[in-house]
């Protein structure tokens, strides 16, 4: 949506004026009071906790380094991660 399409009271809240023809995606959510939000966090820990307990976990560094392997893979291509596949004989 542009810029021009926007309410004034939204516009207002940025730290300086936006073109018109400026671009923004919008989302748009139910509000939560802070209770529902203290809530809602207390519910997510509380399942942290409980997978923590069941042995439900990860290394960060196994993960971290997980990823990097597959973004240097969706990156550089499968070659540069493995090395040129020959071709196999018939």
């Amino acid at each position: 949506m542009s810029a021009s399409e926007l309410p004034a009271r939204i516009l207002e809240t940025f730290p300086k004026p936006s073109p018109p023809e400026a671009r923004f995606a919008v989302t748009v959510e139910p509000a939560e009071s802070e209770a529902e939000k203290l809530a809602a966090l207390q519910r997510d820990l509380q399942a942290g906790l409980e997978d923590l307990a069941a042995g439900r976990v990860s290394d960060g560094e196994e993960v971290f380094t997980r990823l990097r392997h597959v973004s240097k893979t969706m990156i550089d291509g499968p070659d540069a991660v493995y090395g040129k596949r020959r071709a196999r004989p018939r």
